[in-house]
């Protein structure tokens, strides 16, 4: 049995902004059916970090908004005594309130969502995200320097829609390149279309006897919200930021891995079995597991909808090595989701 090498915390499903573009809180979000929002309790992350100390893992937080967890510096001191490898994506908005805490728990990276300068990342994420985003960064960034810390390595990510595609290459030269970041992520908009929604309800009834697939619902949107896209214009913007930024400190990752006009417009047109990165099988269920804010564990980022169990009632490790896990593997070993091509881990 594999141990379990990469997992990651929701630790709150809460969020103070409403993204347009969101699978969980945005136009479409499956959250804005929910009437209870949960929070993972800080004693219950503790037994999980207790639990997997004797292992090499990397965690991840994640939300909602992390930051909104009502003891989220209780959790950062935990992270501190356990000393975890940790890596915490937001929205920015209160990193001014906990950066020093951010820094002194030794976090490795923290991930910072802009979405192209103020007024363009503000039509898509809220009104005055991107001022509150960005002092949070130069408030992390002069702590750090007058601790002499070198953690947490500071990204900044950039989810690629119809509305901002345009000022990408202006929104890097401009201000990323400035920032004295280390990373600079470019993400596309990740979706499905309604057809591949309803072919994997059928195979999640099919392999596991599941009927729900509310969590991936936030994902469906119509191929028409993209056919505007000027696809060569996209290609060129990112192919310039790939060769300025080679010259720099700061480190360039996103998805998808193959940036050519051909397989971009694959992407957009939802031809996705034909894309560059396509697979027929996923690694994660043998190395991954996501803990949500109600406690249930699942093998998958993204798809909340297959549960191998809940931590509110037996420990994670027994749930790594359950029955129910295993049988998963097996199914799962030869083949993908209709919609594994619309999580981030699939283009890992």
């Amino acid at each position: 049995m594999n141990e379990p090498k990469w997992v990651v915390l929701q630790v709150t499903e809460k969020c103070n902004l409403r993204c347009k573009m969101c699978y969980e809180w945005g136009d479409n979000g499956a959250y804005l059916k929910k009437n209870n929002l949960n929070n993972l309790s800080v004693h219950k992350i503790e037994e999980i970090f207790s639990d997997l100390r004797d292992y090499n893992v990397y965690y991840e937080l994640f939300g909602g908004e992390p930051m909104l967890h009502p003891q989220f510096a209780d959790i950062l001191k935990l992270i501190k005594r356990y000393n975890c490898t940790v890596d915490i994506p937001t929205n920015g908005t209160l990193l001014s309130k906990y950066y020093k805490e951010v820094v002194d728990a030794n976090i490795r990276r923290i991930w910072i969502s802009l979405d192209g300068p103020k007024e363009v990342n503000d039509a898509q994420r809220g009104q005055n995200v991107y001022v509150r985003a960005t002092e949070g960064i130069k408030d992390l960034q002069k702590y750090k320097k007058e601790i002499g810390s070198k953690y947490p390595l500071v990204g900044v990510t950039f989810v690629v829609t119809p509305d901002n595609y345009k000022y990408l290459k202006s929104f890097y030269v401009e201000e990323v390149s400035k920032m004295n970041v280390d990373y600079f992520s470019i993400e596309f908009q990740l979706f499905i279309t309604e057809e591949r929604y309803k072919k994997y309800k059928l195979f999640i009834k099919e392999k596991f006897g599941l009927e729900n697939a509310w969590a991936s619902s936030g994902l469906i949107r119509n191929l028409e919200q993209f056919k505007d896209i000027d696809i060569e214009y996209l290609v060129d913007s990112l192919r310039y930021i790939k060769k300025e930024i080679e010259n720099t400190d700061t480190k360039l990752i996103g998805y998808p891995k193959f940036i050519d006009v051909e397989n971009v417009r694959k992407f957009y047109n939802g031809d996705w079995d034909n894309m560059k990165e396509a697979r027929k099988s996923c690694p994660f269920p043998w190395v991954y597991m996501e803990i949500s804010a109600s406690g249930v564990v699942t093998p998958c980022h993204t798809f909340y909808d297959i549960e191998m169990g809940n931590v509110n009632d037996v420990s994670i490790m027994e749930i790594w090595e359950s029955a129910k896990f295993k049988d998963l593997r097996t199914k799962m070993r030869k083949c993908i989701t209709p919609i594994c091509f619309a999580c981030s881990r699939y283009y890992n």
